[in-house]
């Protein structure tokens, strides 16, 4: 038995975050598939299995074994071939009729011999398509003959995907940061390549606001088989101290030697030191304001509201508010006012050490009929 493996041009280290949809399964029949060439290979085991399919002795054995490991493999948006290779034990020519990928969507079939020849043996190619992300795959293939005992031959592989590149947040560590204090994220960068392509020289590391670089360990290498090696290194990263609270993201890029790249999205969650109930407020299209009650409460210390400002009032100045932990207020919303609703349309100014700016979203529903005379 053969396998092999083909990489793609690698332009771009591409992205890790994609999911591929199987369709229904694809029948191949005859002996090439186009388009695709091998560029390594590996010798399968030595032993020879006989695999039985069929009621009774099978004609047709797969020699070494139906289900093949392939390991581990870097997924670089490369294909895969391996060959099984099977013999006819019959005393008659056995025809292969077609062969099918029971896994479109990330294997297909290549290569089929027509027909095998008492005592001979035919071979059946299959590929498997790396995509760019790590993870397990088991995939299985049918082969159709013309044999009275022994329709079908069932073929699998298995295979462990390792993508060329990726960043993964470090174990251990929270992704959630308090608001208005500075805070620290440690994401993992690893690189896989072949012991021979092992690329040893760190990339240049650049973050997007508002991330600072603090600092960079040094390189860990391991071996994960025979044709794979890891290199990884932590990069320890600033958040600096963020007024308001909610979801944050920005980016983390690489930058090769040879001119390739990658980028990462990075995120994180600034949680609130000031919850507001309700979060988001909803009001009528009426004539005239509404009245909208809203609780503030600091898990940490007492705060006075400074400022409260939004499309359907004038802000108001409220230094006269006493230091609490928790206030209550009744907003007055005009919901006939343009743009008076969004996600962020209310916003309320605090001196709280760790959050100062508290942001309601307005929702602006139909008013009754009768509400608008």
């Amino acid at each position: 038995m053969k396998s092999s493996r083909e990489h793609a041009p690698t332009g771009s280290r591409g992205s890790l975050l994609c999911h591929v949809v199987c369709c229904s399964p694809i029948i191949f029949s005859g002996c090439s598939e186009q388009g695709v060439k091998a560029v390594t290979a590996s010798q399968a085991p030595a032993h020879v299995r006989v695999s039985n399919q069929g009621a009774g002795e099978a004609e047709l054995e797969v020699l070494g074994d139906d289900s093949a490991d392939l390991g581990t493999v870097i997924a670089n948006n490369g294909t895969i071939r391996h060959q099984f290779k099977i013999r006819n034990r019959g005393r008659k020519q056995i025809r292969l009729l077609n062969a099918t990928a029971l896994m479109p969507c990330c294997s297909a079939i290549g290569r089929v011999s027509e027909s095998i020849a008492p005592g001979e043996s035919g071979s059946v190619e299959i590929l498997v398509r790396t995509g760019s992300r790590s993870g397990h795959k088991r995939l299985g293939f049918s082969v159709r003959t013309d044999s009275a005992g022994q329709p079908e031959v069932k073929l699998s592989v298995a295979v462990h995907l390792a993508a060329e590149h990726e960043v993964d947040f470090a174990r251990g560590l929270s992704t959630t940061v308090p608001a208005g204090k500075p805070s620290t994220l440690v994401y993992r960068v690893i690189s896989r390549a072949q012991p021979t392509q092992l690329i040893l020289e760190p990339p240049r590391i650049r973050v997007a606001d508002p991330l600072k670089i603090e600092g960079i360990s040094p390189n860990t290498t391991r071996i994960l088989s025979d044709r794979v090696t890891e290199t990884s290194f932590d990069v320890k990263l600033t958040v600096p101290p963020d007024p308001s609270s909610g979801p944050r993201r920005s980016e983390l890029a690489l930058d090769w030697a040879d001119g390739t790249g990658f980028v990462q999205i990075v995120s994180w969650e600034v949680s609130p030191r000031i919850t507001a109930t309700p979060s988001a407020l909803i009001i009528r299209e009426t004539r005239g304001p509404s009245d909208c009650p809203v609780i503030l409460q600091s898990d940490v210390g007492g705060f006075r509201i400074l400022k409260v400002a939004g499309a359907g009032f004038p802000g108001e100045e409220t230094a006269g508010t006493s230091r609490r932990m928790r206030h209550s207020l009744v907003l007055k919303i005009d919901g006939s006012t343009p743009g008076v609703d969004g996600r962020e349309a209310v916003v309320i100014t605090t001196d709280h050490p760790e959050q100062q700016i508290v942001r309601l979203g307005v929702l602006r529903v139909p008013a009754n009929p009768g509400e608008l005379k």
